[in-house]
């Protein structure tokens, strides 16, 4: 399981090995605007940007409010 930070980091990451933020949001089919905001922590990534990641969101029982 990866916190909000870590998984910003490896978008970063990303962003490095695409040459460009622009570059990265082509290939993964969204928005250069969607990415950074990701990045910034203003949004909290979807489908579009785990699945390249080869990740998937996991909603943890403990923390569900009953």
């Amino acid at each position: 399981m990866l916190t909000d930070r870590q998984l910003r980091n490896r978008v970063k990451r990303e962003i490095l090995k695409a040459g460009s933020l622009r570059n990265l949001a082509r290939r993964w089919c969204v928005s250069p605007a969607y990415v950074s905001d990701v990045v910034l922590g203003r949004r909290t990534p979807g489908p579009a940007i785990l699945k390249p990641l080869g990740l998937q969101r996991r909603i943890r029982r403990d923390y569900l409010a009953l």
